[in-house]
């Protein structure tokens, strides 16, 4: 194929439906966030989103942060085996399924969260996941991201990725990093806006 006729198409994003935006009091009631520090993943639910991993971050965390709450939106046939272990773990109140959203609605829950994860795992079969539009659709409502791949960047202690953890699969290190963007606010603004910095350039 003659280069002239390949053309590179980078992801984006709708900053006019994605934009930060208080928090939805008909969503904060439903849901029981008042006062609480919310973790948001947004994605189907199969095994290479890494939600288990980051349900058991959150056991780690909810044992001292008594205010957490992880809520999970999205639909998938990992959500019985999901349920089963926050059960396990005892977290019925600290971690709530929406399941299905309207991709009109989901600008509302991305302005719910101070951080948004996903700890992206490799499957056995070596299936893995590519740039999630996820990632700048959080990252336009100006929330700090955490995602598996790790960039530098000088303004930031050298990091620009938004995420401060480098291994998905190491729920203890996950933990830590989780912990402390939820106790450092100044930090989760600083992150928060240069993720949509960043999106802002994708566009």
């Amino acid at each position: 194929m003659e280069e002239q006729k390949i053309v590179k198409v980078t992801p984006g994003v709708d900053f006019v439906r994605f934009a930060p935006r208080p928090p939805s009091n008909e969503l904060t009631s439903r849901f029981g966030l008042q006062g609480r520090k919310v973790l948001l993943t947004v994605a189907r639910l199969c095994p290479r989103k890494g939600h288990e991993a980051v349900i058991r971050a959150v056991a780690k965390l909810a044992e001292t942060n008594h205010d957490l709450v992880y809520l999970i939106v999205g639909s998938g046939p990992e959500r019985e085996k999901l349920q089963s272990l926050a059960a396990e773990l005892r977290l019925n109140g600290v971690v709530k399924f929406t399941g299905y959203v309207a991709d009109e609605r989901l600008a509302e829950f991305y302005n719910l969260c101070d951080v948004f994860v996903m700890a992206n795992q490799k499957e056995d079969d070596g299936d893995i996941e590519g740039f999630g539009m996820v990632f700048l659709e959080a990252n336009s409502c100006g929330k700090p991201v955490g995602r598996r791949t790790f960039r530098r960047d000088s303004r930031f202690g050298n990091r620009r990725s938004h995420w401060l953890s480098r291994d998905p699969r190491d729920v203890d290190e996950l933990a830590a990093t989780l912990s402390r963007l939820l106790t450092n606010p100044d930090l989760c603004a600083r992150l928060g806006e240069a993720g949509f910095a960043t999106g802002e350039r994708r566009i």
